[in-house]
């Protein structure tokens, strides 16, 4: 019974260490993405002032380029709905 008693011990002490392991493991993964979403080196966007105080010129200028963006985005899903619909529409022939 000793015996048994000690063998049980051995088996958690020895799965507990590779449990411990797969959690060090785990956490550096999930630290090194962290690190990564944190990095504000590789934006894409350069800080820019806040809206308001710059001129009335420049949110102009800023919101028509986002509404071009914006249409063109929308046109680009009409074309691409468009050809998907039209070989829909020719599949059974």
């Amino acid at each position: 019974m000793l015996a048994v008693l000690i063998a049980g011990i051995i088996y958690v002490i020895i799965h507990g260490l590779h449990a411990l392991q797969s959690v060090q493991r785990t956490g550096e993964a999930v630290s090194e993405r962290i690190a990564l979403m944190s990095d504000t080196e590789g934006t894409r966007h350069p800080k820019e002032r806040p809206i308001f105080t710059e001129p009335l010129e420049v949110a102009a200028n800023r919101y028509t380029q986002a509404h071009t963006k914006v249409d063109k985005r929308k046109r680009a899903r009409r074309e691409r709905y468009a050809r998907i619909w039209s070989r829909w529409a020719s599949f059974n022939d």
